[in-house]
């Protein structure tokens, strides 16, 4: 399951960089990363009369994009769930959903290998390209969600301090609000400020586009905080968050100056903290993907549909999140009904869920396996790495780890949302297992369990 993402971005273009010469020999041949990992194709990047080209099924179906060759018809289909690409070897024009689109060179078979114009790859795909000069590589990226640029005007989070006295101080400008809530296993006091940014020179952070530089920690010498994280937790909100990870149980307060700008803490030693008890029923939306006339991918044996496998999911983890009082479960659909991308994405807004789930099955080629777990935005993070993790330790297929992407249901939706591919339904052996009464209950527990994790319940 994939979905063909809608940007047209280029650093470089290849066919500028390489003008006017002629085709490299395999040792001269460019490097080629995806997302930061180096792939090791068969046939590596070829460059001739000016245009490079790419080995299309190591990129497609890293990405998780299923690629077919028709030999007879010297035809290249790549498809995801909704869209396909027909491709020609005897034609620079290509077909996508039955929309003619002209390409910069038609397909090359180069030693037995089909070969795409890099840049026809990459706007289809979505991708953002570089060149590395230095190491002759091509740099290929799905863009990533950035931060909040700290600019002119928005509130400015200066400083967070600790006193002796058990006191912290929060310096900022502008006008902030703040919220504070206390986590247990491990325990932690968690304080919220919406609409702000971390001013340049915050315990030496620099601001830039790359999420990661949001995140940081200091280093605390007190009985009762080991030490302050800090990092920008819901990038919709420009939410930043402080965590104080706790030596021994204390109950905090707060009293904000606003003509001096600041907001002063108060960590009060507890023996014991009482477990915090919703307010309010949390609302989990569970999406099983596909379904009615759309079946999703077909297994290996060609008698499965995606769509049934996630529904069977759909349903065992309703069945498991529906026994907690404090739960309400919301499903995007209970049969074999296609309710639409934005149909699935309206619901979970329109009842102010608090969580999004989306359950698929990948498909790509026979021997392609593992699980993985996508997210966007950074209101997401923590839910995709518990769910990689429970997901790994119960389950346990190969572990193709957390990542961002660009899919719909996880862009447009307001809430922590994540979508899982629990396995390859195109690989013989996982497809088994992924039908497997056994096996689907171990997932459904997998995803419940990360769910209420989540929720600290």
């Amino acid at each position: 399951m994939r979905k063909f993402l809608i940007v047209f971005s280029f650093a470089v273009f290849f066919a500028v960089i390489f003008s006017g010469q002629k085709m490299y020999a395999a040792s001269a041949s460019p490097n080629l990363y995806l997302n930061g990992t180096k792939l090791n194709p068969p046939q590596p990047p070829t460059i001739v009369n000016g245009t490079t080209f790419v080995p299309v099924r190591v990129i497609s179906e890293s990405l998780g994009y299923r690629v077919d060759y028709n030999k007879a018809s010297r035809k290249i289909l790549i498809k995801s769930d909704e869209k396909s690409l027909t491709l020609s070897l005897d034609s620079a024009v290509a077909l996508i959903d039955n929309r003619k689109v002209n390409m910069p060179s038609k397909p090359l078979i180069v030693k037995g290998y089909s070969m795409l114009p890099l840049r026809f790859i990459a706007e289809q795909f979505g991708l953002q390209v570089s060149w590395d000069a230095k190491s002759r590589s091509v740099l290929l990226v799905n863009p990533v969600v950035t931060p909040p640029s700290n600019a002119p005007g928005k509130n400015v989070i200066q400083n967070i301090v600790m006193s002796p006295d058990n006191s912290i101080t929060l310096s900022y400008l502008g006008d902030v609000t703040y919220s504070t809530m206390y986590l247990q296993n491990p325990d932690r006091i968690v304080i919220d400020v919406p609409n702000a940014s971390l001013d340049n020179g915050f315990n030496g952070f620099v601001n830039s586009n790359d999420p990661t530089t949001f995140t940081g920690s200091i280093a605390v010498n007190n009985p009762l905080v080991s030490q302050i994280r800090y990092g920008l937790y819901d990038d919709k909100t420009s939410t930043i968050r402080f965590v104080l990870d706790m030596a021994s149980s204390a109950a905090i307060s707060g009293v904000q100056n606003k003509e001096q700008k600041q907001i002063v803490f108060t960590l009060k030693p507890s023996d014991t903290v009482p477990t915090p008890k919703p307010s309010r029923k949390f609302k989990v939306v569970i999406d099983a993907g596909h379904g009615g006339k759309d079946p999703g991918a077909i297994s290996a044996s060609r008698s499965k549909m995606e769509k049934t496998f996630t529904l069977a999911i759909a349903t065992k983890v309703q069945a498991l999140l529906s026994k907690d009082s404090n739960i309400e479960v919301i499903m995007t659909r209970s049969g074999d009904t296609y309710p639409t991308l934005t149909d699935r994405t309206n619901l979970a807004n329109g009842v102010n869920a608090d969580v999004f789930v989306s359950i698929h099955a990948n498909a790509a080629s026979s021997a392609a396996h593992g699980s993985e777990v996508f997210y966007l935005h950074q209101n997401s993070k923590e839910l995709a790495q518990i769910m990689h993790n429970n997901i790994q330790a119960m389950v346990g297929f190969y572990d193709r780890g957390v990542k961002t992407a660009n899919f719909h249901v996880i862009r447009e939706t307001n809430m922590p949302a994540v979508l899982l591919e629990m396995g390859f339904i195109s690989n013989p052996d996982e497809e088994k297992k992924l039908f497997n009464d056994s096996v689907q209950q171990t997932m459904a527990e997998a995803i419940a369990v990360s769910i209420k994790q989540f929720l600290k319940l």
